[in-house]
Parts: C-alpha cells; structure tokens; sequence
C-alpha cells in the first residue's frame, strides 16, 4: 500500500511539473499585479472562510465529536490533507475521502461508521446546495452585460 502511494504522490508531481511548465508566468504575475496585495489578501480571506464553513459543516455531520474551535481546527486539518491527496496525485479523488475516514478514525478516534456517513451527509449537502445555487448563477451570468 505504501508504495501504491508513493508512486501516486510521484506521479502526480510529475503531472504538476508537466502543468507548470505549460504555464505563462507573465500572464498570472499580471493578473495578480491587477489584483494588488488588498484584492489577494480578500480572495485568500474568502477561501480561508469557506474552508472554515465546510469543516464546520462536516464537524456538525459527526456526531461523536463537540462543536469546539479545537475539533473545527482538526477537522480543517483533515478536509485540507485529502484535498491534497486528491489534487495531486492521479486518481486521487478515490483515496482523499477514504484518508479523511481513516484520519479520523486512527487519530482521533471516529468509528469508520460515523466518519463515512458524515462524509457522504457532507457530499449530499454540497450536491443540493450546488443544485440551488446553479441554476441561479447561470441565470445571472446569463443576464449579465458583457
């Protein structure tokens, strides 16, 4: 198992290095230059506070667990460890959900029972909300003025 990993983290450096260097670097330093230290710092704020939300919103899916800054700040910890797995490494969406499972139950003690069903309360919730909030958004990037 540990080499299947091993050669899946390999990979996926190897994918990234072959995305960065189709990358124009000009380009992004001009986008973030029209963006300025202000508009980077709100963007990063932005997605710190969804991150936040969405572990918040997992915590409150497992049961066992107190709604505490402490258990909201491990649980970002796990949500931001899959995310890696499952951005970079190939296939990686198969093995960031069942790593966050195994997180928490190795360390901090999750039956897998209740650690997947929060998981699959979570992908639900984010599916619905998605379901809500696209319809809408295409509506209004349909009547925008461009």
């Amino acid at each position: 198992m540990k080499r299947a990993m091993a050669t899946m983290v390999l990979a996926g450096a190897v994918f990234v290095g072959l995305v960065l260097a189709e990358v124009d670097f000009a380009a992004v330093w001009a986008h973030l230059r029209k963006l300025a230290a202000g508009g980077l710092a709100l963007l990063l704020l932005v997605y710190a506070l969804r991150t936040l939300v969405d572990a918040t919103a997992w915590l409150l899916a497992i049961r066992t667990l107190p709604v505490t800054p402490r258990w909201i700040c491990r649980v970002t910890g796990v949500l931001l460890a899959g995310a890696v797995l499952e951005k970079t490494t190939p296939l990686g969406g198969f093995g960031g959900e069942p790593m966050k499972v195994v997180v928490l139950k190795r360390f901090h003690g999750v039956s897998y029972t209740d650690a997947t069903a929060s998981l699959v309360l979570r992908r639900t919730t984010d599916v619905v909300a998605l379901a809500l909030f696209l319809p809408v958004a295409f509506y209004v990037g349909a009547r925008a003025q461009i």
